[in-house]
């Protein structure tokens, strides 16, 4: 049991920060954690900036991006606070981006599924590097895609890909305040979960009430 005096969005919060590193171990663990050291990364979709803020203090050059432009601010006054410089720049990706220059790294992670336009996203994306880091959830928020129709269009755009089903990026159950339980799955199959088209309500109906799993993939993508 967790002491009493941790509820609330300290609690939401603590997990948070438990799928978030396990993420950046994971992107770490692919490329080393002296490659970052002058390299330059583009965070689309980067909400707070807590992953680009991992890679920036490796070494690597990060531009921030987001829609909401009080992530951006809340993104410099971090950064700044730790004395390093911020790059951000505001992109609505449901809108074509093009940024005149590659990167040696796109990270895209929690976004895609917000996206109506998301098969554009994704082009404009890999217009920017030959290397991509791509994370989304298939039954939450706006998703109108399946791992298929994903890993399809990146063969569509020409892309390779491999897909990382490892426990290793599972979260445990965490409570968020409004007293939902969730838990982030990577190694899920088709078989075992009977996977559906997004929305369907067949994997959130055999769990408890308040009980949500969010069925994840994640990708190395290359040009």
């Amino acid at each position: 049991m967790f002491p009493k005096n941790v509820v609330g969005s300290e609690m939401k919060h603590l997990f948070y920060e438990e799928w978030k590193n396990k993420r950046v171990k994971k992107i770490e663990s692919i490329f080393g954690r002296d490659w970052f050291c002058g390299k330059s990364i583009l965070e689309l979709g980067a909400a707070h900036g807590d992953v680009g803020l991992h890679f920036l203090k490796l070494g690597a050059e990060v531009i921030f991006t987001d829609i909401r432009e009080e992530y951006l601010q809340s993104i410099k006054n971090k950064v700044k606070d730790l004395h390093y410089t911020a790059y951000t720049l505001r992109i609505d990706q449901n809108e074509r981006y093009d940024l005149g220059h590659k990167f040696d790294l796109v990270i895209h992670m929690a976004v895609l599924y917000c996206l109506e336009n998301w098969r554009q996203d994704l082009e404009c994306a890999m217009k920017h590097t030959d290397c991509m880091i791509l994370d989304t959830a298939f039954n939450k928020g706006g998703a109108a895609f399946t791992q298929e129709d994903v890993e399809g269009h990146l063969k569509d755009l020409g892309c390779k890909f491999i897909r990382l089903d490892t426990s290793d990026l599972n979260t445990d159950w965490s409570w968020l305040t409004n007293g939902q339980m969730i838990k982030h799955k990577y190694d899920w199959t088709h078989e075992s979960l009977e996977y559906q088209k997004p929305n369907s309500n067949f994997l959130n109906s055999q769990l408890p009430p308040k009980h949500d799993v969010w069925l994840r993939r994640f990708w190395i993508v290359l040009k």
